[in-house]
């Protein structure tokens, strides 16, 4: 297994080396194991006699988004009129439009929480 003050290590080598504004969700220097089994995944495999631990860690992007409220509008093709049905509720974009992110009604409601 590996110590708390090795895995610190790993994760600063980490973070020098990610690309661009890439960030990992927490303060390398004051991670407990709690706060990091919260914001990542653990896996465990069992491979020719040997546990493999994968840890999987979301990483920041620090890109400013705007979000939408998608309305329906009706549609005029020749002599017809529909509705077309948005797949998702909400859109955040960033000023670039590089950047978009779909999002629901349910999954912002559990962010406000």
């Amino acid at each position: 297994m590996i110590s708390t003050r090795e895995l610190r290590m790993q994760l600063r080598d980490i973070l020098i080396s990610l690309p661009g504004q890439l960030k990992l969700p927490f303060d390398v220097n004051y991670i407990s194991l709690y706060e990091l089994s919260k914001t990542s995944k653990l896996a465990i495999v069992y491979i020719n006699g040997t546990l493999v631990l994968e840890l999987v860690i979301p990483l920041l992007n620090p890109v400013e988004l705007t979000l939408y409220h998608i309305i329906k509008l009706p549609v005029r093709k020749e002599q017809l009129y529909m509705h077309l049905t948005p797949e998702c509720e909400y859109m955040a974009i960033s000023k670039t439009h590089e950047y978009y992110l779909t999002i629901s009604v349910n999954h912002l409601m559990n962010r406000k929480n």
